[in-house]
């Protein structure tokens, strides 16, 4: 069933958006966070997916690395191209980021 929308985009930004949340959920220590998404506002966290989806729906690397949390600040208007780009760098070559070493990179980079 899932194969017959392939073909249309907004389709393939859901399906992309419901395997994140899918591959989130399924990382026991992140399904906390998770569940803290219910307590925001519906169209914020649409908003947030979708923003994540756009830059991260293809990156299966650096979704598997990050909680949801960091992935929303990672895809964040405010962080600079050239800042998110090094931190995917170091993502993919194994280092451990943190949602406070984003929020770290961003304001060094001020």
């Amino acid at each position: 069933m899932l194969i017959a929308y392939e073909n249309h985009p907004l389709d393939r930004v859901k399906l992309s958006a419901f395997y994140i949340f899918c591959r989130i959920v399924g990382h026991r220590k992140q399904r906390a966070s998770v569940r803290n998404i219910g307590v925001l506002h519906e169209g914020t966290v649409a908003s947030e997916m979708m923003r994540v989806v756009r830059c991260y729906g293809e990156q299966e690397g650096i979704v598997r690395r990050l909680s949801w949390r960091a992935l929303v600040a990672l895809s964040g208007p405010a962080l600079p191209a050239e800042v998110r780009h090094s931190l995917d760098q170091r993502i993919l070559a194994g280092e451990r980021i943190s949602l406070s070493r984003i929020a770290e990179a961003h304001r060094g980079h001020s």
